[in-house]
């Protein structure tokens, strides 16, 4: 029986156990695996900031960043789409540009370097906009295969926040098959 006296190193040891003895084993097997491909003597030169930030990318979104790394498909830098779509972002939230990011890239994060690692990531190369099929009732596309958003012309920078809002944050699946 456990008295009111013990109770806190009663749970310190119960979810010490639930939380690491309970899966020591695959706990190990996993670091073997890890320490095989990332050796112990190279992380050791990491704090663990610093280590999140090489395997998780960064946790804040620089716009400028973004934009100087971003390629045109059938639009140039001074087209009215652009010019809105770069204001509308300057205008969002931390959180609707990684939602935004996840939606063109796939990823939730911006790669160690910036935006410009994209192009050195995968195959997919920099994050490009390009103008896309439809009418301006067409919600835009994205491919993240490509880092690819394709924008319909909008008539109004409203109507593109509006279409762009939608797409990112309701398209579960908003990307066409690669």
């Amino acid at each position: 029986a456990v008295v009111s006296t013990q109770s806190t190193g009663y749970v310190r040891l119960l979810s010490e156990h639930k939380m690491s003895g309970a899966i020591r084993s695959q706990i190990g097997s996993f670091l073997a695996g890890f320490h095989s491909i990332v050796p112990r003597r190279i992380l050791a030169i990491f704090s663990a900031d610093e280590l999140e930030l090489v395997l998780c990318g960064l946790n804040i979104i620089d716009r400028v960043d973004w934009r100087r790394n971003t390629q045109y498909v059938n639009f140039a830098e001074r087209d009215d789409m652009i010019v809105w779509f770069w204001e509308i972002l300057d205008g969002y939230t931390q959180e609707e540009l990684f939602t935004l990011l996840k939606f063109i890239t796939g990823y939730s994060r911006v790669p160690h370097g910036g935006f410009a690692q994209f192009a050195s990531i995968s195959s997919s190369g920099p994050i490009k906009i390009s103008r896309g099929n439809g009418t301006e009732e067409n919600l835009p596309k994205s491919s993240v295969c490509f880092n690819l958003l394709l924008l319909p012309v909008y008539s109004s920078k409203e109507m593109l926040r509006d279409r762009l809002h939608t797409a990112m944050t309701y398209a579960s699946v908003g990307f066409d098959q690669c």
